[in-house]
């Protein structure tokens, strides 16, 4: 229940998948341990990782673990 308020309430704007590798990314998982979670492939987490990259408007340099910590905290 806590991660659907929280990816609902924080990030709108990206689709449920999305929103799960992120929670999973905050959680310090490793890409191979976010494919095997979701079973998944590496390039489908990569390309969703892209997807939400430009989604959040982030650029190639920006850590997307920082930015997505940032973004938790201003919606407090």
């Amino acid at each position: 229940f806590r991660r659907v308020l929280f990816r609902s309430r924080v990030f709108p704007e990206l689709s449920a998948s999305e929103q799960e590798i992120c929670y999973l990314i905050l959680q310090n998982r490793k890409l191979s341990e976010i494919c095997t979670l979701l079973n998944k492939s590496e390039s489908n987490i990569t390309t969703q990782r892209a997807n939400i990259r430009k989604k959040l408007g982030m650029g190639s340099a920006d850590n997307l673990k920082k930015v997505l910590e940032k973004r938790i905290a201003e919606s407090q």
